[in-house]
């Protein structure tokens, strides 16, 4: 063999999932900078041809596709099952492998260009019968990169490797004479490693190349990409209020990070008056005891059905009856036309609900409020920095209450805040949060509950206000290359804002498709990827907590609400991540429609 002229056979595992075979696996092999190679493809399950038409569609007569189990009815599924199946694909890649060089790769790995030459230049200029390189692993939420490098010249990587394999194998590469070793037949849950031992007890001899050979996007250590992920301020500001928090001993009580939190969210808002809470559940039922008390006589709320169920949870707490009504099929809020049909004379309060950090139209509700004599209450959980024609929200209306909870943009661990802009309905609020205390510890109010933020929570979310913009502005970025990407007039359709006077949050990235059996297919296939989903609200009037409320026919919310999907957002998800996400989107509801874009 020499380095030169040498043929280098590189053996792909494909499980069923074409898009990252088509978008990741063979394109590097096709960037390869050593140009004697052959690629051999072997599906691992029955995929109705969706490998060998990716292969199909590269037109390159180096790229050969065959099935491991051509005659199965099904894919194996997991556990050991999935194990055999690779050792079966890798057995039946390698007895129609021509190359000298054998090289793995999965379809979730990708090699880099210098990969076979790297490998080839070690091969020949050693004694060695195997080699790897050091690999690239990235965790697709945050873009972080690390490398795993064990030098196989240290006693230490020796004696692990008995126990579980030391290198990935998608940096491998192995003289084809030694494709004969066998593996045992039920294999552990690894059969590479299995063959690397055998190989090893039968004397070959391995090398290692203290250079980055490939990236692996699916090793042991793989995450999933999460449909949404919390972000922390720097951590030595953490540090800094655990210390100062710890020395005052003040560890709630409406300390002096409450306070402070209150005063920037009233500035940030443009509001006089940010009561912090304990959490966005409790806030919402200080503010529907308030409405009560303030609309005597009145106890229909009118509320979306399409919302969490501790929106109407809390309006039920307070001695309250939901109304529920209809959102806009495009932006899935709430309208004025669609709060009037249900305002009636026992209405104390309209409650829009900005529906995935999308704001409902605040200015036009306020006028309808105003026109009827009730409430505007608004479920701003996940708006927190929204805003329409540059106005915030939590600047509208009567009550605005938001949510600091782990899936927000900001976040406290748990928390919350109401902003209010009436004085004396501020300080009845308050109230409320402190037990319904007055002085000398009498209570004065029995609908008190304990609303107190915890100064830990207040520091988190003190610290996190000056990273706010940048976060939402990474989200905004986001959220228009996944509109750019899948608002194609394919058949799916991101939820957005009705009109450009808004500026949501994008707290989520929901995606309507064009039918229930889709978006389930969808979420498993999703899954299939390591892409966490999430359905996300379901109507609330056909819930059994809520048979007992009369409803009318909802149609937008009962139609759309099980065709929806949230795929992954966060304030520092990568875009190599949104572009993956709406490739796999695309290629998966193409397959599913019969549009097979791969």
């Amino acid at each position: 063999m020499t380095r030169f002229d040498s043929l280098v056979s590189v053996l792909l595992s494909s499980s069923g999932r074409p898009h990252l075979l088509a978008e990741r696996a063979i394109p590097s092999v096709l960037a390869q900078s050593y140009p004697h190679w052959e690629l051999i493809v072997v599906s691992t399950v029955p995929d109705g041809g969706r490998t060998a038409r990716v292969v199909a569609s590269f037109g390159d007569p180096r790229i050969r596709c065959h099935e491991a189990f051509p005659q199965e009815s099904g894919p194996p599924d997991g556990g050991q099952d999935a194990a055999e199946a690779l050792a079966v694909s890798r057995r039946r890649a390698e007895e129609v492998a021509r190359g000298e060089v054998l090289a793995l790769l999965d379809e979730d790995c990708e090699f880099l260009p210098n990969h076979l030459d790297d490998c080839i230049a070690a091969l020949t200029s050693t004694d060695a019968d195997l080699v790897y390189g050091k690999v690239r692993t990235v965790d697709p939420n945050l873009g972080r990169r690390a490398a795993v490098y064990l030098d196989w010249e240290s006693p230490q990587t020796r004696g692990q490797f008995s126990e579980g394999p030391v290198f990935s194998a998608c940096s491998v590469a192995y003289r084809a004479a030694w494709r004969e070793t066998g593996v045992p037949a039920g294999t552990d849950a690894d059969p590479d490693h299995a063959k690397w031992v055998a190989m090893r007890e039968a004397g070959a001899r391995f090398t290692s190349i203290g250079v980055e050979q490939a990236i692996d996007h699916g090793g042991r250590n793989a995450r999933r990409i999460q449909v949404s992920l919390p972000s922390l301020p720097p951590v030595e500001e953490l540090h800094a209020a655990v210390d100062r928090i710890a020395e005052s001993h003040y560890v709630s009580n409406f300390g002096p990070y409450s306070r402070e939190l209150e005063s920037v969210l009233a500035e940030y808002l443009g509001v006089d008056n940010v009561i912090a809470t304990a959490s966005g559940d409790t806030a919402l039922g200080m503010a529907f005891t308030a409405v009560r008390r303030a609309m005597p006589g009145r106890r229909e709320v009118v509320v979306p059905s399409y919302t969490f169920p501790s929106t109407v949870n809390a309006i039920l707490r307070a001695g309250l009856e939901p109304v529920f009504c209809d959102v806009d099929p495009l932006s899935l809020g709430l309208t004025p036309e669609l709060a009037e049909r249900r305002i009636g004379p026992a209405t104390a309060a309209v409650v829009p609900v900005h529906s995935h950090g999308i704001p409902a139209d605040m200015p036009a509700l306020e006028k309808l409020a105003e026109r009827h004599g009730v409430m505007l209450v608004s479920d701003a959980a996940a708006a927190l920095g929204a805003s329409i024609d540059g106005r915030r929200i939590g600047s509208f209306g009567d009550i605005e209450v938001f949510s600091l909870s782990g899936t927000k943009v900001l976040t406290s661990g748990e928390g919350g805040a109401i902003a209010c802009r009436n004085p004396e309905l501020a300080q009845q609020l308050r109230g409320l949060g402190r037990y319904g205390l007055g002085e000398n510890y009498e209570c004065v109010d029995a609908g008190g509950v304990n609303g107190r933020m915890p100064e830990l929570a207040a520091a988190m979310a003190l610290a996190g206000m000056r990273c706010l913009d940048s976060w939402l502005a990474r989200r905004r970025d986001s959220a228009a290359l996944y509109r750019k990407l899948l608002d194609t007039g394919q058949g799916l359709r991101v939820v957005a804002p009705a009109d450009a006077r808004s500026e949501p949050t994008w707290k989520d990235i929901s995606v309507v498709t064009p039918s229930v059996e889709v978006t389930e297919q969808l979420a498993a296939r999703l899954a299939a990827y390591r892409v966490e989903t999430r359905p996300y609200y379901r109507p609330l009037h056909r819930m059994r907590a809520y048979a007992h409320l009369a409803a009318e026919d909802l149609p937008v919310t009962e139609q759309i609400a099980d065709r929806l999907i949230s795929v992954p957002i966060s304030n520092e998800i990568p875009d190599s991540t949104v572009r993956l996400v709406a490739g796999i989107l695309l290629t998966e509801f193409g397959e599913l429609t019969g549009q097979h874009l791969i």
